[in-house]
């Protein structure tokens, strides 16, 4: 089974069946078609998303997306970009998310710590994955503003 495709659009989070890939038409809930060139990734991602008109404005997305073989996207209000990590801990700033013991134990940050789920900025886990923490004292201390670093995030 193949993964939901997680992308933005104008600013917001989205969510749509992998068969968006093969239709080549994304209908977002508030009734817009868009069209897109695909990354070759797995997932797969839209790129160059550009509206298409439609003759159905008065219709409910869900129709739309019938009528036209589209894909109906859902929007995923609770994206994790620039939003706290569930696990993060009092004090803590998430550093990054790590696929294995190695990468963890190359990190030199001494109060670093493991978390146990994964996400990306869409909200949706990563399997065989672990998120990363660091003290903001630490950060502090080596001459890092935990803040700025967030806001690169």
């Amino acid at each position: 089974m193949n993964p939901d495709i997680a992308f933005e659009f104008e600013g917001r989070h989205y969510l749509v069946e992998s068969t968006a890939y093969d239709k080549g038409r994304i209908v977002l809930p508030d009734g817009r078609m868009l069209e897109a060139a695909w990354s070759e990734s797995f997932p797969p991602q839209p790129k160059d998303l550009h509206e298409l008109n439609h003759t159905f404005k008065s219709l409910t997305s869900e129709k739309v997306a019938n009528l036209m073989n589209a894909s109906l996207a859902k929007e995923i209000v609770g994206a994790f970009s620039g939003k706290k990590h569930p696990e993060e801990l009092e004090g803590e700033v998430f550093l990054t998310n790590a696929d294995g013991n190695d990468m963890y134990n190359k990190i030199g940050w001494t109060t670093k710590r493991k978390g146990k789920m994964a996400y990306n900025i869409y909200g949706q886990l990563l399997s065989g994955c672990f998120p990363i923490f660091v003290q903001r004292s630490e950060l502090i201390q080596k001459g890092i503003n935990p803040d700025e670093l967030l806001a690169n995030n």
